[in-house]
């Protein structure tokens, strides 16, 4: 990880809520 907090591979991240149909509202994980 450099200083602004990127990784140097620039992976494209996604942020998925688990378990929920909710927006926000289940458990949070990152998927690379």
């Amino acid at each position: 990880m450099n200083k602004k907090g990127y990784s140097q591979l620039k992976l494209p991240i996604y942020y998925i809520d688990a378990f929920t149909e909710n927006v926000f509202q289940g458990n949070p994980a990152a998927v690379v």
